[in-house]
C-alpha cells in the first residue's frame, strides 16, 4: 500500500476540520446558514442532529480522528491490521452517511452543505481504500 496514505490522510483532516467546525458551532449555538445549499440550520437544529445530547458532528470528528490516526499507524508500521481497521471504520461511516443524507432528503426536507461535504469526503475515502486494496491484490498476484 503506499501512495494512498497521503491523500487519505489529507481527506481525513478535511473531514475532521469540517466536523470540528460543526461541533464548535453547535456548542456555541452559532447559526451557520448555507452559501451553497439551503437548509443548514434546519438540519443542524433538528431532532436528528444529536444522540443523547451529543451532536452528531462530535461523533464525526471522532470518526475522522480515528481514520487519520489509523492511516498514520498503517503508514508507519505497514501492518495489514491497520488497513483492515480503517476499512471497517470507513465502511461503517459510509453507511451512516448514506442514512444521514437520506434523513436530510426524506425526513427533514433540507440539506446541510457541511454534512453533505462530510458524506462526500467519507465516500471518496472509501473509494481510495478500494483502489488501494485492488492495487495491493494485483501486486501480490504479479509480484
Amino acid at each position: 500500500m503506499g501512495k494512498w496514505h497521503f491523500w487519505y490522510g489529507l481527506l481525513g483532516l478535511a473531514g475532521f476540520s469540517d466536523t470540528l467546525y460543526l461541533t464548535f458551532s453547535h456548542y456555541r449555538q452559532h447559526t451557520l446558514g448555507c452559501s451553497i445549499l439551503d437548509g443548514c440550520d434546519e438540519v443542524l437544529t433538528s431532532e436528528y442532529s444529536e444522540i443523547a445530547g451529543i451532536p452528531l458532528a462530535l461523533f464525526g470528528a471522532a470518526y475522522y480522528l480515528m481514520l487519520v490516526t489509523g492511516t498514520i499507524a498503517s503508514y508507519q508500521t505497514g501492518a495489514k491490521r491497520w488497513f483492515s481497521a480503517i476499512f471497517l471504520i470507513n465502511s461503517t461511516g459510509f453507511i451512516v452517511s448514506l442514512v444521514l443524507v437520506y434523513v436530510q432528503w426524506a425526513v427533514i426536507l433540507a440539506f446541510c452543505q457541511y454534512c453533505v461535504l462530510s458524506a462526500a469526503i467519507t465516500s471518496v475515502m472509501l473509494v481510495i481504500l478500494l483502489f488501494a486494496l485492488r492495487n495491493n491484490r494485483q501486486e501480490q498476484l504479479t509480484g
